[in-house]
């Protein structure tokens, strides 16, 4: 695969994680939950009636959402979907931040996007990343596996390492809980 860069790059690898997630929830026929919320792990009619798409119609319909960044970009984008037991939820999305926000804030928006009841499965500092995974009986349910987490990888620029202070970007993807083997 060729490199376009590194942000491109870490997009891929992350997305890889998500699509092997998703074919292990898909092969062994997992179907949706009744769970209710708006956020990660949410169906996607309650994500769109949370959320204002951005209406730009150069943008594929339902990837991007408000509000803007102060450099014009949106808050939420690659906004993925997945159908489950027949009902289309939210497993992966893209948060940026412009400017910078810190890891503490970072952190209280991550717990923000999970699922209603969420508890912490572990927090580790790679080289390049920060990993926070949360587990939820609700997104058990919705992707009716006990073994589904959310994953959020914190990155601090879209060119360099996580510095430890700032967050420009946060990806949330599926994860099979408690799997510290991921890589950013």
């Amino acid at each position: 695969m060729p490199r376009l860069g590194v942000r491109c790059s870490r997009r891929t690898r992350f997305a890889a994680l998500g699509s092997s997630v998703t074919v292990a929830l898909v092969a062994t026929g997992l179907a949706a939950g009744g769970a209710s919320w708006a956020e990660y792990g949410a169906t996607e009619n309650a994500w769109k009636a949370a959320h204002v798409a951005d209406p730009n119609p150069k943008l594929f319909k339902g990837c991007c959402f408000l509000p803007r960044n102060r450099d014009g970009s949106d808050r939420y984008y690659a906004v993925q979907y997945q159908r489950f037991g027949g009902v289309s939820r939210v497993f992966g999305f893209s948060m940026g931040f412009v400017p910078a926000i810190s890891v503490a804030r970072a952190r209280a928006v991550v717990r923000e996007e999970a699922p209603p009841r969420s508890t912490l499965v572990f927090s580790l500092k790679r080289k390049d990343c920060l990993l926070v995974e949360y587990k939820s009986s609700m997104l058990g349910r919705a992707f009716r596996s006990k073994r589904t987490a959310m994953l959020a990888g914190f990155y601090s620029s879209a060119a360099g390492r996580f510095n430890g202070r700032t967050v420009a970007e946060i990806i949330f993807l599926p994860a099979t809980l408690g799997d510290r083997s991921v890589g950013c």
